[in-house]
């Protein structure tokens, strides 16, 4: 399954903004009980694949600063 299917954003920005809506949309309290369960639910969901997303590209990072300390590029040469 892709993201699409999965209804996943497609990237951290789209994540982040949906995120940040819901959020108001509850501090504003423009959410009917019945919609409170499943607005919670996505931001849970949001809230996961922003910190996946994170850690994933802190790790990138990391590789990339070390490969640079060890004068290597990575690329087996």
């Amino acid at each position: 399954m892709n993201n699409e299917e999965l209804n996943l954003p497609t990237s951290y920005e789209q994540a982040f903004n949906e995120l940040q809506k819901i959020v108001s949309e509850i501090e504003q309290g423009d959410i009917t009980i019945d919609l409170l369960l499943p607005k919670v639910q996505r931001a849970a969901e949001l809230i996961k694949y922003c910190r996946d997303k994170l850690r994933n590209t802190e790790e990138e990072v990391s590789k990339i600063i070390k490969q640079l300390e060890d004068g290597s590029d990575g690329k087996g040469e």
